[in-house]
């Protein structure tokens, strides 16, 4: 007997269907990132969506229509205590992609710190690629 569910149309199905492309399509253009790594989903979730929903939809933030869901570490698996509502400000900064720059005894990404100094994101990752300058002359020229 088939389970029905009644939620393929809500707003976590398609979120569901693609983790699992991700991890287990090799034919999936962001398996190299995910699957092709060890990015896995969680056993209980992998063929339960249902079991999915029942967790993920109790995490805080869910419904709100400016969050996506994030994994709080990138080189763990979609799995319980690793998934978070966050804004996509907050999963820029959730990259494994971001170079982490120290100031202060604080670490943030280039991104945070351009930010913080309200300076150019390009100018300033080109002063340090380019003229090899550190994070604080590239801040404060």
């Amino acid at each position: 007997m088939n389970y029905k569910h009644g939620l393929r149309h809500s707003k976590l199905y398609p979120v569901w269907n693609m983790m699992n492309q991700r991890c287990y399509n090799p034919n999936n253009s962001r398996y190299y990132a995910y699957g092709a790594r060890g990015i896995c989903v969680y056993e209980t979730w992998l063929h339960n969506f249902d079991a999915f929903y029942n967790y993920v939809s109790k995490l805080p933030g869910y419904g709100d229509t400016e969050l996506s869901l994030d994994r709080i570490d990138n080189d763990k698996g979609y799995e319980p205590g690793n998934l978070r509502w966050a804004q996509v400000i907050e999963q820029s900064n959730n990259k494994r992609s971001n170079r982490f720059f120290e100031l202060n005894g604080k670490i943030k990404t280039l991104a945070q710190w351009c930010r913080e100094y309200n300076v150019n994101y390009k100018i300033v990752h080109q002063r340090i690629s380019r003229d090899g300058l550190s994070l604080n002359e590239a801040l404060s020229r």
